[in-house]
């Protein structure tokens, strides 16, 4: 399960997330860590730019990711990507839930219980 607030942006959180989740077997607070991204109805990706996994120096030039976005054609942009999704699941040791580190919010309780 997984929320967002964030307008015309909560889809691509989303889905990310649970991408993430689902079929990359990712725990929800390894999921809601990894780079956002997303199109929002234009011909530009947004690549958040706020991860510091990021290297925004000179526009992103540096950076490998943008620099094999860009060399695929794709008009980029280093905008923050403020989404705050919080997601939550279930396995057999109980409710496991991630607070996207992009906001505020914490994940309180025992995992293992």
């Amino acid at each position: 399960m997984a929320g967002s607030p964030g307008g015309s942006l909560i889809i691509q959180f989303v889905v990310k997330t649970l991408v993430a989740m689902l079929d990359w077997n990712l725990d929800p607070q390894q999921a809601i860590s990894l780079i956002a991204f997303g199109a929002s109805n234009s011909t530009t990706t947004n690549v958040g730019g706020e991860n510091p996994a990021i290297d925004t120096r000179d526009n992103g030039d540096h950076d490998p990711l943008l620099r094999a976005l860009r060399q695929q054609g794709h008009q980029v942009s280093i905008t923050p990507q403020i989404s705050g999704t919080s997601p939550i699941s279930r396995d057999s040791r109980g409710w496991i839930g991630g607070a996207d580190p992009r906001r505020e919010g914490t994940v309180l309780g025992d995992p293992h219980r």
